[in-house]
């Protein structure tokens, strides 16, 4: 009699380690899944957002240009600009769209200019210049920019970038360790983007440099 109240007292306690151990998985798997969803989220979120990017070489005096040319060559770099904006929408003001003289391959070029009669002349022996989608307001382009599922780069020169910088998620910057005196063109201060994501320090024998990825 004793034995079987004893083998029914540990069915009993066995029975409630079993609810306690099934509460504890639905418990977990809950968990789980409420994490799963708030990270997929995050991660619809992050990707939808971060659309609008600048990118861009630059002094240690924040200097760009001269003349409407680049005031460096570093063949690292261009490499870099390539990889980076590759396959993306290329967004810059006509003054830079001529000083490259042709649209950037692979890429979705957009020519912003306050010219109502600005056209894109045929190049390499084109009877048409493809490619190249001219916008007569940065506004609008940076308004569709924020719908869209798809990053988009700003790629000069200064009063695009003046302009665009309020509305840019991350900065992509190649700092020369350089500060030339006579530039007539410079970026604007960016000290609102004060995460620093990524840097990459390099010195090819001619110039010293460091890749800098930015956000706010």
């Amino acid at each position: 009699m004793e034995d079987s109240k004893r083998r029914g007292r540990n069915t009993t306690g066995k029975l409630r380690i079993k609810k306690e151990e099934i509460r504890k998985t639905v418990y977990n798997l809950e968990f789980n899944s409420y994490l799963s969803i708030v990270s997929l989220n995050f991660t619809f979120f992050t990707l939808n957002y971060l659309m609008i990017s600048i990118i861009a070489v630059i002094g240690k005096n924040r200097a760009i240009g001269k003349n409407n040319q680049l005031l460096w060559h570093i063949p690292e770099d261009m490499q870099h600009f390539k990889e980076k904006t590759m396959g993306k929408t290329v967004v810059m003001g006509d003054r830079t769209f001529l000083s490259i003289g042709k649209p950037l391959p692979g890429r979705k070029n957009v020519v912003v200019t306050l010219d109502s009669a600005f056209k894109v002349a045929p190049y390499a022996g084109r009877r048409r210049a493809d490619g190249v989608e001219i916008s007569h307001s940065l506004d609008d382009i940076l308004q569709k920019a924020k719908k869209s599922p798809s990053e988009i780069f700003i790629i000069g020169g200064g009063q695009i970038y003046a302009k665009s910088l309020p509305h840019a998620d991350k900065l992509y910057l190649t700092i020369v360790d350089d500060s030339p005196n006579d530039a007539d063109t410079y970026f604007p201060d960016f000290s609102g983007f004060s995460r620093e994501v990524r840097r990459e320090e390099h010195d090819n024998g001619e110039y010293k440099f460091t890749f800098l990825e930015l956000t706010k």
